[in-house]
């Protein structure tokens, strides 16, 4: 489902490049959030995006390409999933500077 969402953004905003791109991700990360309101709407939101890109690109599971199993996963892959789903987004009006090219 990651990678879904990551190849939806590719496709949608192939003119941003860099930083620039991500900051994008992000920017849709928070919006996401605060517009799918429980972790069942966000989560659905995640699994139409996946569904949508498995009829367009096919589906993984028969491209003959082998994953992982969660059990097998190293312990800081573990560990980053984990902790992944608790990260706060950040407050709108933060001090910190945003980032910029130079």
């Amino acid at each position: 489902m990651r990678l879904a969402f990551l190849r939806w953004h590719i496709l949608n905003y192939a003119n941003l490049d860099g930083d620039k791109w991500w900051l994008k991700v992000d920017d849709n990360l928070v919006t996401w959030r605060s517009q799918f309101k429980t972790e069942v709407a966000l989560s659905a939101a995640f699994s139409s995006t996946y569904n949508e890109d498995k009829e367009k690109f096919g589906d993984p599971a028969s491209s003959g390409i082998k994953v992982v199993e969660v059990q097998k996963l190293d312990g800081w892959q573990t560990t980053l999933n984990a902790h992944a789903r608790n990260v706060v987004p950040a407050a709108s009006n933060s001090t910190k500077r945003k980032r910029t090219d130079e």
